[in-house]
């Protein structure tokens, strides 16, 4: 799996700034970034690829939501036992 940072995701969105994917995070609508780093955070590159396929497929803001609810689960199932041994706590939606 790759970790996608800010930077390549702006690209894919065409965009000059951070801020329109930290209004959809807010919206819930993209996943929150995973700390890769005091101050890095990154994507695992098959959400961003999943958003990116359902958003040219005309999907609604509902659908989106659910679909970053389902990238939390999936984290959470891959990663729960390492999370929990480790103290850290994932967001949830």
């Amino acid at each position: 799996m790759k970790m996608v940072k800010m930077a390549e995701i702006k690209d894919k969105k065409a965009s000059p700034s951070h801020a329109p994917v930290y209004e959809e995070i807010r919206n819930g609508t993209f996943p929150q970034g995973v700390l890769i780093g005091k101050r890095s955070k990154a994507w695992p590159d098959y959400e961003i690829e999943i958003l990116n396929a359902a958003r040219l497929a005309g999907k609604s803001d509902d659908d989106l939501r659910a679909l970053v609810k389902a990238f939390y689960l999936k984290r959470q199932e891959l990663f729960g036992n390492l999370i929990a041994e480790a103290g850290i706590r994932i967001a949830t939606v």
